[in-house]
């Protein structure tokens, strides 16, 4: 393909290089914005840059930014809601090594106005696991006492759990009608 009369070859076009990589490995300028400056493709500026050292992949350049759709929530696989707190909350001593707190046991500790103790577990009445409303959520002591809410009668029965129902107590009562 023939260049248009006047225009430069990529590789002949004669930059200043030192202040193309001062702006990309000091100033975190990108690849694409550095090509609009410049005049060349992104994959120019690129092959030129890799002389100089490690080029930045995506995740690199982005890195401590917050996506643009972030809301200060995200939601795990099973639904769960997690949120970031500051570190300047009373409640810091929840967080898990990502700076996140489970948002139901976040609502519960503020209702209680105090942490909760990682044995301590919060149930959503509801099934509901985004549905973080106060009256929306109990406490129990432990999985265990957990556990119990969630069996069907036959369930606890079967386990010695919960005494929901009584069946012998039951057929006397209908016997002495």
């Amino acid at each position: 393909m023939a260049m248009p009369k006047g225009s430069i070859p990529w590789n002949k076009k004669n930059i200043d290089e030192s202040k193309l990589v001062d702006l990309y490995f000091n100033d975190g300028y990108g690849s694409p914005k550095l090509s609009a400056i410049y005049g060349l493709d992104a994959k120019t500026i690129r092959t030129r840059l890799s002389k100089y050292g490690k080029l930045r992949s995506n995740s690199e350049a982005h890195k401590g930014q917050i996506a643009w759709n972030y809301k200060g929530e995200i939601i795990t696989r099973e639904g769960y809601v997690r949120v970031r707190l500051p570190i300047n909350s009373p409640f810091i001593s929840m967080i898990d090594k990502y700076g996140y707190v489970f948002k139901h046991r976040l609502v519960m500790a503020e209702y209680l106005g105090r942490c909760l103790e990682d044995k301590e577990t919060v149930h959503h009445i509801d099934g509901d696991k985004s549905n973080n409303y106060i009256n929306n959520l109990e406490i129990y002591l432990n999985h265990s006492e957990h556990m119990k809410c969630h069996l069907t009668s036959d369930e606890a029965r079967r386990r010695g759990a919960m005494k929901l129902y009584n069946h012998n107590a039951a057929r006397a009562a209908l016997e002495g009608e």
